[in-house]
């Protein structure tokens, strides 16, 4: 039951802002469809520096506190305070930015997609996750999803783009207030503000933070090249493609994101996990080589489906971006059971910064040349150097015995 209801959080998590976009999109005129694009990619880079690398770093110590309620409650309030920060900052700054530079579709409708857009990522499924309260919150939560979702479907139909993200920024306010609720009603928030915590977090999470902005400017920053580049059609076509993509290829993160805590707890040497980590990363990579079989075998008839194959050169795009979930699956399995829980955050770090210092400039040059083909190969490319350099490092550096489960399970 726990996990079917991690597979419901993480679809509502990836699959809602990929629903709401099409809406947007089917709704609104090509340019103002391709800047709503713009907006929600540009939400995706802030919401890098607001998730600080928690995800991981914060998850992995709240697996190791299991037991200490005051402790897990003072790690929760110290990243809750810290998220809170650097939202309000990052509110204050796009504001500014905005009201100098004012987008097509207005500066309210476009802080309403960065708000729906970031109050969506930093909703914190992990920490339910973590702590085995994935049922709890959906409950908690799916009454405010559900009329979220019909406010959606409502302002769909009067064509009424602001409405339909102004009423999506209060759900997720709403989800947001209901998840504390929960939270507070199983003793795990803390009253007093822990500075000294929140700073020691934020000294621990900083290598995980730096892989958060590598894995961005190779995998979310092509939407942005392409956009100083090319044509906004170009960019709307892009920018729909990978968040479908990206949608399908999410459909084995609540496995992955299932076993994380347990691989930290089986590398601490807690027993009796083999038989789970067997099932839930064995899962997880046959689906995401599912994924990326489907997506080859019927992508194009998915986008002809939902109406989105008449932007110019996407069904050729989609055919690229195939590998993806395969290739993304290996690196998130290798990463999550080899590297981050043996704490080397440092290989995470430098495989990523490396990456993204080849992606950028690489992004460049393939979309000034070959446009949104040379940014599809980019971004394919680089993804299959990440799995490889991954598999390498593991095993040169020794990495890769922990995730011998059948063993652990033969001597268990």
């Amino acid at each position: 039951m726990r996990l079917a209801a991690t597979f419901i959080l993480h679809a509502f998590q990836i699959g809602y802002p990929a629903f709401i976009t099409w809406l947007a999109a089917a709704m609104a005129s090509q340019a103002i469809g391709s800047e709503v694009v713009f907006y929600l990619g540009l939400g995706s880079l802030i919401l890098v520096g607001l998730e600080y690398g928690f995800r991981y770093s914060g998850a992995r110590e709240i697996s190791l506190a299991l037991g200490n309620a005051p402790r897990i409650a003072a790690l929760i309030a110290a990243i809750l305070l810290i998220q809170t920060v650097l939202l309000l900052i990052t509110l204050l700054v796009a504001g500014g930015a905005m009201s100098i530079s004012v987008p097509a579709i207005g500066i309210g409708p476009a802080m309403c997609v960065l708000v729906f857009m970031i109050m969506n990522g930093i909703i914190p499924t992990w920490i339910f996750i973590a702590l085995s309260l994935q049922k709890e919150f959906l409950l908690y939560t799916a009454p405010v999803r559900l009329i979220g979702l019909t406010a959606a479907v409502t302002a769909g139909h009067f064509h009424s783009l602001d409405g339909l993200f102004l009423s999506q920024c209060i759900a997720m306010f709403a989800i947001h207030v209901a998840g504390l609720t929960l939270l507070w009603r199983k003793g795990y928030l803390e009253r007093v503000l822990p500075l000294r915590l929140a700073t020691a977090l934020l000294r621990d999470g900083r290598d995980v933070f730096v892989m958060k902005l590598g894995v961005f400017s190779y995998t979310s920053a092509g939407v942005l090249v392409l956009g100083i580049v090319q044509s906004p059609e170009m960019v709307g076509a892009f920018g729909l493609c990978q968040r479908l993509v990206t949608a399908l290829q999410q459909a084995s993160a609540p496995l992955f994101m299932s076993a994380y805590p347990l691989s930290i707890r089986h590398v601490a040497g807690e027993k009796g996990l083999a038989n789970s980590l067997l099932r839930l990363n064995g899962g997880a990579l046959l689906s995401s080589l599912a994924m990326s079989l489907g997506i080859a075998i019927g992508g194009t008839s998915l986008l002809r489906l939902i109406q989105l194959d008449h932007y110019a050169g996407i069904l050729d795009c989609i055919r690229i971006m195939a590998p993806l979930p395969m290739l993304l699956g290996i690196s998130t399995f290798l990463v999550n059971n080899a590297v981050l829980a043996a704490k080397r955050d440092d290989i995470v770090r430098t495989v990523t910064l490396v990456c993204g210092g080849i992606g950028i400039p690489g992004y460049f040059v393939m979309s000034q040349h070959y446009g949104l083909i040379g940014t599809a190969i980019t971004l394919t490319a680089i993804e299959g150097c990440v799995a490889l350099t991954y598999s390498i490092i593991c095993l040169r550096a020794g990495l890769l015995p922990p995730l011998l489960y059948w063993r652990c399970r033969h001597e268990n």
